[in-house]
């Protein structure tokens, strides 16, 4: 049996605003996120580096091992 799609999980029933930037606070300082950005980011206890391909809500789309996921702005470690 093949594993199910992962299905997006929504909480709410309207869109969340697409943006080309978000605030996120990077060791204790407000720095803007812009969608193209090359930045590091932690997911499932490990760190890639990707670029930001959306910014949806505060929902950042990057990709990682050729599939694009979204990680949260607390994920985010370096911007380049």
């Amino acid at each position: 049996k093949s594993p199910e799609p992962m299905k997006p999980v929504t909480n709410t029933i309207k869109e969340k605003p697409s943006r080309d930037n978000i605030k996120i606070k990077l060791n204790n300082n407000e720095v803007v996120l812009k969608k193209g950005d090359e930045i590091i980011f932690n997911h499932q206890g490990e760190t890639y580096s990707s670029q930001v391909y959306a910014i949806n809500g505060e929902d950042i789309s990057v990709r990682y091992r050729r599939k694009n996921i979204v990680i949260k702005p607390s994920d985010v470690k370096k911007i380049y």
